[in-house]
């Protein structure tokens, strides 16, 4: 798998999140958009630093760019989102330590999102991308 952000790999993260059906597992997920914004990366992966997640009636996917009116942001440097996308470091605990800032609606992806974060099918697609 391409490492987080270099070429290929925004496309490889669609790719997986295409495949996953999060009502074949039961899952109610809440449509929203979280704007991602990462800082300090390598220069040659500037172009992949700003990209969108999006829940549109429980399908998945990612853009690459900024989205006229995401529902939050997320915001953080290269490291902290290698960290945190590797899973050495919680979303949460990078929140409450100040790693990683949000802004807008925080309660879509603390709770909201709750259960499609744990979904097994965006898990397994997840550890395929790590």
């Amino acid at each position: 798998m391409p490492e987080p952000l270099s070429d290929g790999w925004l496309e490889a993260f669609a790719a997986e999140l295409a495949e996953v059906d999060l009502a074949r597992e039961g899952v109610d997920a809440v449509d929203g958009v979280a704007q991602i914004l990462i800082s300090s990366a390598p220069s040659e992966m500037t172009d992949s630093a700003a990209f969108y997640f999006e829940v549109n009636n429980g399908r998945l996917s990612v853009q690459p760019r900024r989205h006229r009116q995401p529902d939050m942001i997320i915001s953080g440097d290269y490291q902290d989102f290698l960290l945190v996308w590797r899973g050495e470091l919680s979303l949460e605990a990078a929140y409450m330590s100040g790693r990683i800032k949000l802004e807008g609606d925080q309660v879509l992806l603390f709770d909201r999102w709750r259960a499609m974060l744990r979904s097994q099918q965006l898990r397994e697609a997840w550890q395929r991308l790590c």
